[in-house]
């Protein structure tokens, strides 16, 4: 710093020598500072005098002479260094054997120095060089250290960051890697010591590809974005990461490194599939439910006046074949029509509590049919399995997809096993799927077919996808099934790999309370009298109910205007006994009539008919309105059913 001398020990027995350096160093000057001496010299002329310095503040530096009456300068380096470890020595002396230099040198000397007028004249220039040096090297070892620590920290902030992060030479060693990449990855640090191991282990597929951006990312200019890539985890399974990369220069070897982060894409992914899914099945759903309603009033004619036709032959003791071909045509029509309502709606349409067990035990016989005789069909359900909460059709519907989904994936000979049991949710996987953890009942179906491929795993809900044959599958299977289990609060789970089977496990919530179904069953031999009052805008569909209606007892006065229904009653309507409507009018919702016509006659039974599931637009105002619902298309044998549930108070 400017301003302080230089401290200097001088031990030299010669008073001549010390005068010379005494002056060389008294008359420094340096150029900063003209006027003011650069050294301060203390002198010990003696071994004594020498021993009693060590006692002091040490100085910057010191100069011995080698020879010294009873010591040599060996002695006075041994003595300083054990002293003053950081304090450099020189050896100013006239003897000037090369082995002496060497022995200094080797002990520890910074310098050594032949004394004579001119080297006592650069002994300044000498002490400055070494002084240099040694300040250098304290300032290289403050900045080696900073940067060890720095490196150290950095290192550190990699290790422990919550993203897979790398840092790499362009020899593929890693140089660091973050404990988030090993663990979501699940390949340890030994596992994968270079980019070389982690390209052979995680891209099984796509190695060529990202090798060669590996190879480019060093000579990018700056920090870019490299893109999206499906990496292979230890476990076998998939994910999603988005890489980008910066290049970090040089490494003091002249090796070149880059940083490489990921964003782990696969849950967004796969909620933004789970979206899309959602969107279009809701999308087709509509359309689904749209058609079905249209397509059941169609089948509502035929199936009303076939059942008008089978009474014109009921002194026969068969039918003829043709009426049995229009009734067995149109019964298969309306089982279609169910699929596609039951697909389009995202509810349980007649939620009861059910046991797993019995309900695939019933179901044990249709299915033996369903696969044929090559295929073995196992059942193994535990008989303590929780029950649940779910339309019976639509379970049933479950069983059916999944077994005959199973079937069509096994080529010959085979087995599907059924099993059940119970399982306790974690909030971890529930929230992967968005249900609620908990108790859940867990049906599988599993088969020894030729597995799924990932690009079908990826739209294996999607409605009308299929990868059968054309005329084989309608792509609606799987996405009923979706449909049925997640309307009933639960998720599905598929395990699957190429050549090895599948196998569908279906959780259903567990179920603590009793769905009871209010009103009697149907009879034929109810009896009915009075007026009913038929509200129906299609006219076909009105004239087959009206002739029905008839045929019960009924004297029957319809409609295609529910406003004109309204004023029929409102003028009075005598022996009135029935209101039946249809639940989509014009203008006005059929159970919104039903209220209206109640409050002019207060209990007026009403049967509320629909092209629709019962759980469809008019499902949150039924549940208001005291009625029985009737799904078209229907029988006289259903409509007598309804009509009984009706007038007892009951609903249906």
């Amino acid at each position: 710093m400017k301003g302080i001398q230089t401290r200097v020990l001088y031990i030299d027995d010669s008073a001549f020598d010390r005068e010379l350096v005494r002056d060389a160093l008294t008359h420094y000057r340096s150029e900063g500072a003209p006027d003011r001496p650069v050294y301060a010299l203390t002198e010990a002329a003696s071994q004594t005098e020498f021993q009693a310095h060590l006692e002091h503040e040490p100085p910057d530096i010191v100069l011995t002479d080698f020879n010294i009456l009873g010591f040599d300068g060996l002695e006075v380096l041994d003595s300083v260094r054990a002293r003053w470890a950081d304090v450099p020595v020189i050896l100013v002396t006239g003897t000037g054997s090369e082995e002496v230099a060497v022995a200094a040198m080797k002990s520890g000397a910074a310098d050594y120095i032949i004394k004579s007028p001119r080297a006592i004249e650069r002994l300044p220039l000498a002490i400055e060089a070494v002084l240099g040096a040694r300040r250098d090297a304290a300032a290289r070892a403050v900045a080696e250290h900073s940067l060890a620590d720095s490196e150290a920290r950095f290192r550190r902030a990699v290790e422990e960051a919550p993203v897979p992060i790398v840092i790499h030479a362009d020899d593929g060693e890693i140089i660091a890697i973050s404990r988030a990449w090993t663990e979501i990855s699940g390949y340890d640090r030994a596992s994968i010591p270079t980019m070389h191991d982690w390209l052979d282990r995680a891209y099984p597929s796509e190695r060529e590809l990202a090798e060669r951006e590996i190879e480019q990312s060093f000579d990018a200019p700056s920090a870019h974005h490299v893109g999206e890539y499906t990496i292979q985890c230890a476990d076998g399974s998939e994910r999603v990461w988005d890489f980008s990369c910066t290049p970090l220069g040089s490494l003091p070897d002249g090796r070149r490194c880059a940083i490489r982060i990921a964003n782990d894409l696969t849950e967004r992914r796969r909620l933004d599939r789970q979206l899309q899914l959602s969107q279009k099945m809701e999308a087709i759903g509509r359309l689904a439910g749209g058609v079905a309603h249209d397509f059941n009033n169609m089948l509502q004619v035929i199936i009303g006046y076939a059942a008008l036709g089978a009474e014109e032959f009921a002194d026969r003791d068969e039918l003829p074949v043709w009426l049995r071909m229009i009734t067995e045509a149109t019964r298969r029509s309306a089982n279609l029509t169910r699929q596609l309502l039951a697909f389009a709606s995202s509810q349980p349409a007649a939620p009861r509590r059910v046991a797993l067990p019995a309900a695939i035990g019933e179901m044990t016989r249709l299915l033996d049919r369903l696969i044929g005789e090559q295929i073995e069909l196992v059942v193994r359900c535990d008989e303590s399995t929780w029950p649940v909460l779910i339309d019976p059709t639509g379970l049933d519907a479950i069983i059916a997809n999944l077994v005959i989904n199973a079937r069509d994936a096994i080529p010959g000979s085979g087995s599907i096993t059924i099993a059940t049991q119970n399982r306790r949710v974690p909030r971890s996987l529930a929230e992967r799927f968005s249900v609620a953890p908990g108790d859940y009942a867990v049906m599988t179906v599993r088969d020894t077919g030729k597995g799924i491929d990932r690009r079908a795993l990826e739209r294996i809900w999607e409605p009308f996808f299929t990868t059968k044959h054309r005329g084989v599958g309608t792509g609606l299977g799987l996405p009923t099934v979706y449909r049925t289990v997640t309307g009933a609060g639960g998720f599905a789970e598929i395990d699957t790999a190429a050549g090895k089977g599948t196998e569908f496990s279906v959780y259903l919530p567990r179920s603590n309370r009793e769905i009871v179904s209010a009103g009697p069953a149907g009879s034929t031999d109810f009896h009915a009298t009075g007026v009913a009052l038929l509200i129906e805008d299609e006219e076909s569909v009105r004239r087959v109910g009206e002739e029905l209606l008839h045929r019960v007892g009924y004297h029957v006065i319809a409609t295609g205007d529910p406003m004109h229904a309204i004023d029929l009653v409102r003028d009075g309507l005598p022996d009135l006994a029935v209101v039946v409507t249809d639940a989509v009018l014009p203008a006005i919702r059929g159970v919104e009539v039903i209220a209206r016509l109640r409050e002019l006659v207060p209990g007026l039974p009403a049967v509320l008919t629909s092209g629709y599931t019962v759980d469809d637009q008019n499902a949150s105002d039924a549940g208001s309105v005291d009625m029985a619902s009737l799904p078209k298309p229907f029988d006289q044998a259903a409509l007598i059913a309804a009509l009984a549930a009706a007038s007892a108070g009951h609903t249906l």
